[in-house]
């Protein structure tokens, strides 16, 4: 009889076709920061990822680190080890008064993403932008959906553009975001009222549920008869007794 295959061996094969080791996930958040050296924000986090990814760990982080004046946006890809270390060295570092972050927000988390959009880490200055139209702070719960729809689609075209080009043609728009692709930056006060909304998570919370796991109860161990995978099948059966 063909040996019975568990949900475990399904996802050790996907894995291995995909010549992964674990799964990747995609996290994006906002920031503002009163750092009077600009370029101290991209220091701190080069230094972040790279002690990161020169130690053991299972999937390197990749990226695109965007810094304004008074913001900065991060889209990160790892595993979830990865980006777990990568958000508690940097909660550590602003408790500490290392660093000078003065608010964050979680924009999106994407579980088990199909590929990256990012090969390595890259961070780049950008500047500010205005919006068209002004974002009433009492906005209803379907503009700010909208809105960060907005946010992210943005993000998603940049990083889209980003991976059609040749070498050549990504540096060079590296290089001049703000001039060649200032359409699909998020706008300062996009981010200023996004950073005011109550319901999305600050990194806090994140880290927070990466480190608990959730109680749920298994079906199968509320059904009878047991499932044989779990409980021996001849449990209840008695030997027959021995004949002289």
């Amino acid at each position: 009889m063909e040996e019975r295959r568990s949900l475990y061996d399904v996802l050790k094969g996907n894995l291995a076709a995909a010549g992964r080791r674990t799964f990747l996930h995609r996290l994006i958040y906002i920031g503002r920061h009163t750092f009077e050296e600009q370029q101290a924000v991209t220091q701190f986090y080069e230094t972040t990822i790279k002690v990161i990814n020169d130690g053991y760990c299972d999937e390197p982080l990749t990226g695109l680190f965007l810094w304004y004046n008074e913001y900065f946006v991060h889209s990160l890809e790892g595993s979830e080890e990865t980006l777990n270390r990568h958000l508690q060295l940097l909660l550590e570092q602003i408790e500490t008064g290392v660093i000078a972050i003065s608010a964050m927000k979680v924009i999106l988390v994407s579980y088990h993403i199909k590929q990256r959009f990012f090969q390595q880490w890259i961070s780049r200055p950008v500047h500010a932008h205005t919006l068209p139209e002004r974002i009433s702070p009492d906005s209803d719960m379907d503009k700010t959906a909208q809105l960060l729809q907005t946010f992210i689609g943005k993000l998603y075209q940049l990083a889209e553009l980003l991976q059609k080009q040749t070498a050549s043609g990504l540096q060079l728009i590296l290089d001049h975001l703000s001039e060649r692709v200032p359409q699909l930056l998020p706008e300062t006060e996009l981010m200023e009222f996004l950073l005011s909304v109550s319901w999305l998570h600050d990194p806090q919370y994140l880290v927070s549920h990466f480190a608990s796991l959730p109680h749920t109860d298994i079906d199968t161990e509320l059904e009878l008869p047991a499932s044989t995978d779990f409980v021996p099948y001849n449990v209840f059966f008695t030997l027959p007794e021995p004949q002289d």
